[in-house]
This record gives structure tokens, sequence and C-alpha cells, in this order.
């Protein structure tokens, strides 16, 4: 499953300002962790140079770069077409081996232009919608398309954030903190929730289908039964009709 995690602004989609995040939110920074840790992790080449100690612990990192061919810690790929076909190969592999980590979900973590090329293939959103607008900011969310996702999560949260590392991130903040409203939220593709949502009605018909028959069968069961108590070929009308409910 590929996903996208990111933190913006209501309005504007904002994500940045000069290669930092606007927003540093403990629940928020809790929320990704959590998500994250033991799974594989993409960002573009600028979001993996904001981070202050490198590669992130515990997951796999990948990072793509037309640059930088070696990122202590990290796998590097020059494309994100070239990197997702790396990730289908290695999941394609544990499948073969019956690996528990087969289905592993694999995060968008950044910056703007990775998120705009993963959206179209994005199965899920984890975002967390922060109300205020920051005084500053370049860099944004793609728009997002209210008809191609469906909601699955939503939580309203108000809690003290902080200046990200130097980065004016709202309007009249201080240093100390300011509390601000915010709001987690998770959506799923609808494309592949309508999928899902076909399959299970296409199993639910067939099993109907099934039951149908097999009603039917015993009903002429029932009734050979009763023209002939000696049971004469029952045994092979069993099987018989047992076949036919199976095929």
């Amino acid at each position: 499953m590929l996903s996208i995690i990111a933190c913006i602004s209501k309005v504007h989609r904002a994500i940045g300002y000069k290669n930092r995040l606007l927003y540093a939110i403990p629940s928020d920074m809790t929320r990704f962790r959590m998500l994250t840790i033991g799974h594989t992790i993409i960002m573009g080449r600028k979001t993996f140079e904001s981070l202050p100690n490198g590669a992130l612990p515990n997951r796999r990192n990948i990072v793509i770069s037309k640059t930088r061919e070696q990122i202590t810690g990290c796998e590097v790929y020059t494309s994100l077409e070239e990197a997702l076909a790396a990730r289908k190969e290695e999941v394609g592999n544990k499948e073969e081996v019956g690996s528990k980590e087969a289905s592993d979900e694999c995060f968008i973590i950044g910056g703007a232009s990775i998120y705009e090329q993963a959206l179209p293939f994005a199965d899920k959103l984890y975002l967390t919608i922060v109300e205020k607008e920051p005084e500053h900011a370049d860099t944004f969310f793609p728009e997002i398309n209210p008809a191609e996702w469906e909601v699955t999560e939503k939580e309203m949260r108000n809690e003290t954030a902080y200046r990200s590392h130097s980065s004016p991130f709202i309007e009249g903040s201080n240093p100390a903190g300011s509390y601000c409203f915010f709001l987690f939220i998770s959506y799923f593709s609808a494309a592949a929730s309508s999928s899902v949502s076909s399959s299970s009605s296409l199993k639910l018909l067939r099993s109907c289908i099934e039951s149908w028959r097999l009603i039917d069968a015993l009903k002429e069961m029932m009734v050979s039964l009763r023209d002939n108590p000696s049971g004469c070929n029952l045994s092979w009308m069993i099987s018989r009709r047992w076949w036919l409910f199976s095929a």
C-alpha cells in the first residue's frame, strides 16, 4: 500500500518555508513516528537534507535525487518511478518466501514535487490540517479532489505548537509555543474503495447463488428419497449434486 503523510495548513495547503517544516506539533510528530516506524519512507533530496539527524531510524529510507548517488543510511534512486519499481520488486520477493512484511505500507513524506508525483498512485492519505495559516510559506501540498477520496478517520484537536527550527510558522506566534487547532484526518482512495466494494458484492452474489444451488439440490434429493425409499442410487445422486454445487 502506498500512503502519503503530511502536515498542511487548512486553506492554502502550505507545508514548508525555506526547506523547513512549518509546524512542530508534538502529537503530530508522535503520530508520524508511530505510523511510519518499521516501514519504508520515500522522500525527495531537499526533504532529506532538512532532517536534522539524517536518515530516520528504524525505517527503510529511500531518497529521490538526480544529483547525489550515495547517502548514508539511505537508498538513492533518480526518480519516484524507479523507487516504486524497486519497492514492488522487494515486496514480490517477500511474497515468494512467505514473509509477513510482504504487505508493508510505504509512506511518501515529501516534498511538494514528490507529493504531486505520488498522489495519483496513492491508496491512502494521512493529513494533519492546521486551522491557522502560516505567516510565510513557499511550499504547498497538491490540491486534493474530494471526489477521489473517502474520509475514513477524523479527529479534531487543539494543542500547543512550536516553531519548527527557525521558521516563523504561525503569525503572531512566539518561540515558547502557540495554541492552535488542527485536524487529524485519513483518506482512502475512492477507486480502491470501489474496487474492494465491487469485489465484496461479487463474493456475496456468488455465495447466494451457491446457496440457492445447494437448496435446489437438497430438494431434489428429498423428492428422490421420497419416491425411492430403498435409497437406490442415492449415494450417486448426493455425489453428483455436491459436484454441481462446488463447481
